[in-house]
């Protein structure tokens, strides 16, 4: 019985891969009375197959031998990667939040120790990202050139983290660079990288991948100096954003991937419990509750007005969906990507159906490390075919790469799995480089309506702006910033604002000047 449900899954793999194919080069399409304009549920459908496949394959549990060079050459060329891909965003200009931080980061107000000891007005607890970003204002000012200078050059680094500490569980260099790769170019980085109010994700993941390395020495030693260190690490990231108690999930993937036959020590991995449950009892003092964002349908925390239902829906099709196919839809593919698209699904599938080494207790381990590793952020992720909101995968993305890495090298045939890795690799740099085009648009289009729009309100009372839009394409536009991006174009801007995101009438001050955004030429008039 086993072989006909082999063959039907396979037939739906097969069948979901060619579906997500088409729509890729030939755009929206129909299959009978079936739209398929993104096929965001046709990627979960597929994704969910994959990984049940991956997870249920056999495999003998033997080991490969471990690597004998330095690295240092890997390393670098990551280095150079990341750099290559990344550079152009460095001229890109500041979008909506945006324009808040940098002017609440050149004009601080209130002592740095503040935040430490009150929550934060939006439900967030994040006093080490706001002092670092104090901190980053002193030199950046409102030059958007150093904003992003800072995040680019943080992702690096924690692109070389996620090499070295990769490298160190699994003593391989190949296999280094390639997760690091993949966390480093994953389609959902410009969110997180690019976006200067995303960088909390970024500067968190710093602190928790210095953290990840010193606890891996530590599970290695049992010193208690390194335990210590990668504790504080730890509490640093969470301290930066929510997202970083995802760590005990990371520090067990990393183990899990190098341990090899060695036994378990499961008293050391229960210490990466001690920063994250310490913090956690003192937000729910500071907050009276769990904090976050407020839910305005309940008035309640968002994270208790969890629905099973919706919360599974996002955990397993569309976070795996998203996690697979980082792309963009909403702008159609160009050929390279299409044609990335298809070499991706094509290695997947070979990857499926490929000789493995990997036994099937780690790979477990490996995907359940992935899903844990998001579960802080469970949810905000209902992530749509625009990838808006995806900033919450940064961490994530760490543990998704190694899995996807060691399942990559555990192919038995080094032709095989070279070819695969290099496919998947193209693809991550095809998805990269369509996010980051439409970033930039976006961007260029944020500062030029703030251009255009500061004459037009200067020396006004007030003014109200109709009809902007919170995000275009999956680039958060103006939900927020519109009035701190007119100031910094102007010497007398509005004092008073009213700003809406729908169309239609609405009541402002009579001496206000309005702007009206026409969505067919995308100006404000």
């Amino acid at each position: 019985m086993r072989k006909p449900w082999r063959a039907l899954a396979f037939a739906l793999l097969a069948a979901s891969a060619a579906i997500v194919a088409i729509r890729a080069f030939a755009g929206p399409f129909h299959i009978g009375p079936i739209a398929i304009n993104t096929p965001l549920n046709i990627e979960g459908v597929f994704a969910l197959l994959w990984a049940a496949a991956m997870l249920l394959r056999p495999g003998d549990g033997t080991t490969q031998p471990a690597g004998t060079r330095v690295g240092l050459w890997w390393g670098a060329f990551v280095l150079a990667v990341v750099i290559a891909m990344f550079a152009r965003a460095l001229w890109f200009p500041l979008v909506s939040d945006d324009y808040i931080l940098v002017t609440q980061a050149t004009h601080p107000a209130g002592s740095i120790w503040r935040p430490f000891v009150e929550p934060g007005g939006d439900g967030s607890y994040r006093p080490i990202g706001y002092a670092i970003l104090r901190a980053s204002g002193g030199w950046a000012n409102t030059e958007a050139f150093r904003w992003h200078f800072i995040s680019i050059a943080i992702h690096a680094i924690n692109s070389l983290l996620v090499y070295a500490a990769t490298r160190y569980a699994l003593k391989r260099s190949a296999v280094a660079a390639l997760c690091a790769l993949l966390f480093a170019l994953h389609g959902t980085r410009p969110e997180a990288v690019v976006w200067t109010a995303g960088r909390f994700d970024v500067i968190a993941g710093f602190f928790a991948l210095v953290g990840l390395l010193l606890f891996l020495r530590y599970y290695e030693t049992g010193k208690t100096l390194f335990g210590a260190a990668s504790g504080l690490a730890v509490a640093a990231a969470i301290l930066c954003k929510e997202s970083a108690y995802a760590f005990p999930a990371l520090a067990v993937a990393f183990v899990a991937a190098g341990r090899g036959q060695k036994p378990w020590h499961p008293k050391r991995l229960l210490t990466t419990l001690i920063a994250p449950g310490l913090l956690m009892i003192y937000r729910f003092i500071l907050f009276h509750g769990p904090g976050g964002y407020v839910d305005p349908a309940t008035g309640k925390a968002q994270i208790l007005s969890i629905r099973f239902l919706p919360s599974l829906r996002a955990l397993f099709p569309r976070f795996w969906a998203a996690m697979i196919f980082p792309v963009d839809w909403a702008m159609q593919p160009s050929f390279y990507l299409a044609s990335a698209i298809a070499i991706l699904l094509v290695c997947l599938i070979a990857l499926c159906v490929a000789r493995s080494s990997l036994d099937r207790r780690t790979a477990w381990i490996l995907a359940g490390c992935v899903i844990a590793a998001v579960l802080p952020a469970v949810h905000l992720l209902s992530i749509g075919p625009d990838l808006l909101g995806s900033r919450i995968l940064y961490l994530p993305a760490a543990a998704f790469a190694l899995f996807l890495a060691i399942a990559i090298n555990a192919v038995r045939n080094t032709t095989a799995a070279r070819a695969i890795g290099a496919g998947v690799v193209i693809f991550y740099i095809a998805t990269l480089t369509h996010s980051l085009g439409i970033w930039g648009r976006v961007a260029d289009l944020a500062d030029r309506t703030c251009a255009a729009a500061a004459p037009q309100l200067s020396g006004a009372p007030s003014a109200a702006i109709l009809g902007i839009p919170v995000a275009i394409d999956g680039v958060p536009f103006f939900a927020n910033g519109i009035a701190e991006c007119v100031g910094l174009h102007s010497t007398s801007p509005p004092a008073a604002w009213t700003v809406t995101h729908v169309e239609g009438p609405s009541p402002q001050p009579q001496e206000s000047r309005v702007l009206v955004w026409d969505q067919r030429t995308n100006v404000l008039k």
